[in-house]
């Protein structure tokens, strides 16, 4: 979990690079039945690789001014080319922002508020789209593809809730809405305000039911410490299946996870907000963001 004053997380967040890598297909090779003519049309397909970077130099500060020579991709022991590098100040910026109200954020609710509205006042350009999820029993849609202003007053407008946490099924749906809307070329970013912790996405309270009914009659007789570490077996079973599931999901939408823990420190009092802290961590190292 980084560290970093707020002031700097901007900073890294509006100065991440990202550049392209041209991968081309190769060609199959005829058949002995096919014949090639000389003026017979050859077909390569390439697609093109978004890959976000954030350059800092030995004091955390980023460092700007660099082009596609600055850098060099190898996949598989071969070099890649690459075909630009693009300013985070030039390339527009899709986000969506997840915002938990769930009971386990409760007191820390306006400092998430206050949060959510300086990020999006700090880094939004006026060619940026912000898109609101509420995280809470399900996932909530807030508003879509808005500006920094109109953004800003969607995030005011939320209430705290006392509601289960569907951590899981939020980030899924905001990685799958990015992938269908956000348009070619731009940044997607998914920013989370939250533990982390689940209690209530869809894999996760079908497995705490289903080991309710294996153990039958038998659930009557364990007393509460029993039926709890019953329930946290349950969902740390199906929390480790979501992880790689949802880390495939931002992935496949080429989408960056940064998260804000508004625990700060406290995250490390117990083992559910400990797991909270790991997914978090999790998502940020696998698709090149950061988890503070």
């Amino acid at each position: 979990m980084n560290k970093l004053p707020f002031t700097k997380f901007f900073a890294l967040f509006l100065l991440s690079l990202f550049f392209s890598v041209s991968a081309s297909a190769q060609t199959p090779t005829p058949t002995p039945k096919q014949t090639k003519a000389e003026d017979e049309e050859i077909k390569i397909e390439s697609r093109l690789v978004v890959i976000p970077v954030s350059v800092t130099d030995a004091r955390g500060n980023p460092v700007t001014g660099l082009g596609k020579n600055d850098f060099t991709v190898i996949e598989e022991s071969r070099r890649q080319v690459v075909d630009n590098v693009g300013s985070a100040d030039v390339v527009p910026l899709e986000i969506a922002l997840l915002f938990d109200i769930s009971a386990s954020t409760d007191a820390m609710f306006k400092f998430q508020q206050e949060t959510a509205a300086k990020f999006l006042a700090e880094v939004m350009k006026p060619t940026d789209h912000a898109t609101i999820f509420t995280i809470g029993a399900a996932p909530v849609l807030l508003s879509a593809r808005e500006s920094s202003e109109k953004a800003t007053v969607s995030v005011r407008s939320i209430s705290p809730t006392k509601q289960f946490t569907a951590f899981y099924d939020t980030v899924a749906e905001a990685a799958e809405f990015l992938a269908k809307n956000a348009p070619a070329g731009t940044r997607r970013v998914i920013v989370v305000i939250s533990d982390g912790e689940d209690t209530n996405s869809t894999r996760i309270a079908k497995a705490i039911q289903d080991g309710y009914r294996k153990a039958g009659s038998k659930i009557n007789e364990l007393d509460n410490k029993a039926l709890y570490q019953l329930t946290v077996n349950n969902r740390n079973e199906a929390s480790a299946k979501e992880r790689v599931r949802i880390g495939k999901a931002l992935q496949d939408a080429d989408t960056v996870f940064y998260s804000i823990n508004p625990a700060g420190s406290s995250y490390q009092l117990n083992q559910m907000s400990l797991y909270g802290q790991e997914n978090m961590d999790k998502f940020a190292k696998e698709t090149g963001g950061s988890a503070y």
